[in-house]
């Protein structure tokens, strides 16, 4: 089973700078766990700072329903970070398609002699690579037939007593959707043996490193700074080259937080103040739900800044 290190922790609080240190000083090499990091074409807004770097592209793997993904790296600070710039903005992308990525990468791709340091905010595509996630459940209908006339509130209750981590990494619609809980419900449900075995551990972390705010003031400053130097390092520019590449923020990866905020600047719905105002709540409210997640795993060694 491979070794690694996990740097998590909330958006904005340093955790790349870190884990290229830890590389340096372990032999390491840094594999990106940021959902908004894994789009081409994504780079000022998600924050890669690859400083007009090069990929180098090593291959491509095959994904579910005809789709790839291109598998290379960076080099920052003579560390090789692999993860970034995986598939297209207007491809769907699940924590499964991460999984199979990072084991790949994992396995096949960083030299054997270096530590694997699995670095990023989206803490569902961490536990989904180290601790497994049944997948594969197939329908019940007895039982969604049975929760079919339970209320939204009942659903939730029923959810949390099975698995209180899930409900947690759903957003706001899904977690309004009945159709979608009695999914989640009928997965935490299914037979202990099933899940064991559809749930894989194939890599074993030494250590988890969180990094965390010491105050929402301190969250909140730290992200308005970062709002502002994305802003003066292009972000408004990037977004209009998205637009006139043709991608929207229907597709998955203007989803992230930043490109919705100034797609409605650059189509003239907004003033650049209330997109810059409005995509700095929206990084605050992302923190928030980070940190309120990932207290949930009493593994990672919390650090605050």
């Amino acid at each position: 089973m491979q070794k690694a290190i996990v740097v998590t922790g909330q958006t904005g609080t340093g955790k790349t700078s870190y884990a290229l240190s830890l590389a340096k000083e372990k032999r390491g090499e840094i594999i990106n766990a940021d959902a908004r990091q894994i789009y081409k074409h994504l780079t000022i807004v998600t924050g890669k700072d690859i400083n007009g770097g090069m990929f180098t592209k090593v291959g491509e793997i095959p994904l579910e329903q005809g789709r790839k993904a291109d598998i290379g790296y960076y080099v920052l600070e003579d560390v090789r970070v692999w993860g970034y710039d995986l598939i297209g903005p207007g491809t769907i992308f699940s924590s499964h398609d991460y999984k199979v990525v990072a084991e790949y990468i994992i396995r096949n791709a960083i030299a054997q002699s270096s530590l694997p340091i699995i670095v990023g905010g989206t803490h569902f595509y961490i536990t989904h690579l180290t601790q497994g996630f049944s997948i594969k459940v197939p329908p019940n209908w007895k039982l969604r037939n049975e929760l079919a006339g339970l209320s939204i509130t009942q659903l939730h209750q029923k959810l949390h007593a099975l698995n209180a981590l899930v409900l947690p990494t759903m957003n706001t619609s899904d977690q309004r959707n009945p159709h979608r809980i009695i999914r989640k419900i009928e997965i935490a449900m299914s037979d202990q043996s099933e899940q064991k075995a559809l749930m894989q551990h194939n890599i074993e972390v030494d250590e988890y490193i969180g990094f965390k705010f010491g105050s929402t003031a301190t969250c909140k400053q730290v992200l308005r700074t970062r709002v502002a130097q994305r802003l003066a390092q292009g972000a408004v520019e990037e977004v209009q080259q998205l637009r006139t590449m043709g991608y929207t923020t229907r597709d998955p990866g203007l989803q992230a937080i930043g490109y919705k905020q100034l797609m409605a600047h650059v189509e003239g719905n907004t003033t650049l103040e209330e997109a810059s105002e409005s995509w700095l709540t929206a990084e605050v409210q992302y923190a928030k739900r980070q940190l309120s997640f990932m207290k949930q795993n009493s593994q990672i060694n919390w650090h605050t800044v």
